[in-house]
Formats: C-alpha cells, sequence, structure tokens
C-alpha cells in the first residue's frame, strides 16, 4: 500500500511487529484506571488498525497476556516487561502502544477517552482531559458549532461517516468537546465513540475486500454487554 509499513517493537527487541500505514485508524488516549496501571503513566496512547492490517514479526514466545476484562487480554513482553499490541475482540482491531512504534503516522484524528477519570494534574477548572489541559494552547481547539460543521468535516478522512458521528455527538452527548482534530468523550461508553469506530472500521474492511459489520452490530453486542 502507497502508506508502506511501520514497525514498532518491546524496549530490549524480543519482540517485534508491523502494520500497515495507510491502515490506521485513529490515535486514542485512554485516562481509564486499567490502562492507567497497565501503561504505568498518566494516560495511555494507541494506535487502532484492523488485525488484517497488523502481522508479529518476532518474539511469539516473549508475549504474555493477561486478560483485564471480558475477551480483553493485554499483552506484554515477558523479558523487558513492555506493553505490546493488543486485540479488540468487538471490532477486530489491533490495538497498539504509539510507545513501541519505530515511526509516526501523522494526520490521524485523535479520540480522548474516559477524562472524567484523568488525574487531578490532567485537569483544569472546567473538565478534565489531556485536551482539556492544553487546549487553549492548541490552535485546532474549536467548540463544536454549526458555524464550523463543515471545516470539521473537511478536516478529517471521512465525511460521510463523520457527519453521522457527530449528529449522534451532539444529540446524545451535548457535554461532550469537538475538536477540530480529537473528539474527547467522557466515558468509553459513549454511542458517538463506538460509532466513530464503527464507521471507520467498516470503511477499511471494505477497502481490503472484507465484509463490513452489520448497521445493527453496535447494538448487537450492546446487548452482548460488550459496550455500554
Amino acid at each position: 500500500m502507497s502508506g508502506g509499513l511501520i514497525a514498532g517493537s518491546c524496549l530490549c527487541g524480543g519482540t517485534g511487529y508491523q502494520l500497515e500505514a495507510d491502515g490506521v485508524l485513529v490515535l486514542s488516549h485512554c485516562h481509564c484506571s486499567m490502562c492507567r496501571r497497565a501503561s504505568g503513566a498518566a494516560f495511555a496512547s494507541f494506535v487502532m488498525v484492523l488485525v488484517a492490517d497488523f502481522a508479529w514479526t518476532k518474539g511469539d514466545h516473549l508475549i504474555n497476556k493477561y486478560e483485564s476484562s471480558k475477551g480483553i487480554f493485554r499483552c506484554h513482553c515477558s523479558c523487558c516487561g513492555s506493553p505490546l499490541p493488543m486485540q479488540d475482540p468487538n471490532l477486530s482491531l489491533m490495538v497498539v502502544p504509539v510507545g513501541s512504534l519505530d515511526s509516526y503516522p501523522r494526520d490521524l484524528q485523535h479520540i480522548e477517552t474516559f477524562t472524567d477519570d484523568a488525574l487531578s494534574f490532567m485537569r483544569n477548572k472546567h473538565r478534565g482531559g489531556l485536551f482539556s489541559l492544553f487546549g487553549e494552547t492548541l490552535p485546532e481547539e474549536a467548540i463544536f458549532e454549526e458555524t464550523i460543521g463543515q471545516a470539521l468535516v473537511d478536516k478529517l478522512s471521512d465525511a460521510s461517516a463523520l457527519g453521522s458521528a457527530l449528529r449522534s455527538a451532539r444529540k446524545a452527548e451535548d457535554e461532550e468537546v469537538l475538536h477540530l482534530t480529537s473528539l474527547s468523550f467522557r466515558q468509553r461508553e459513549s454511542a458517538a465513540y463506538w460509532q466513530s469506530f464503527l464507521d471507520k472500521v467498516n470503511i477499511r474492511r471494505v477497502r481490503l475486500g472484507l465484509d463490513a459489520f452489520p448497521a445493527d452490530f453496535l447494538k448487537q453486542i450492546a446487548q452482548r454487554g460488550d459496550v455500554g
């Protein structure tokens, strides 16, 4: 593919992987307590790609897994302890720690989740989270209004999918702050969060010749208890 491959590895170099640069869907920053503990940081940052766009290149025997929640196995290197990519079974995604990448894909949409759980030093007087803390110095930041709606659609990768996600966000998440290059959610169980992922995943699946998830897929996994 035109974007080429991006490689990654653990600290000791015993494990390695590669992913399609064109396949990176989003960059996610999570403030939940599990991601904080697993990463040892104030928040954890990941890029998301389809399983079909990801491959391990070495070190399978060094990969240890821990089931942190139903069906979610967090991985780390048994030698150096570095967090490693893990699979999200709901949307057939690989969740790849940004810090393990050898290079960084640009022009990504950022999603921030569980900002209600952000640590105290990640908060300002208005709300919590990375974008809130540094928002006043980010030229891209803007509260979503009708007058900038089209600019937001033009800025991000897929107009039709994003339009649907933004309509859902305004209706169901009127307290959320929508940035020109990022979406910030107080909890991951947001309907707009999942709809944004589903739209991006389906677009990529179609491009790879894979079947798209059905329109009621979010309802199906919600009924199974996999999402809130």
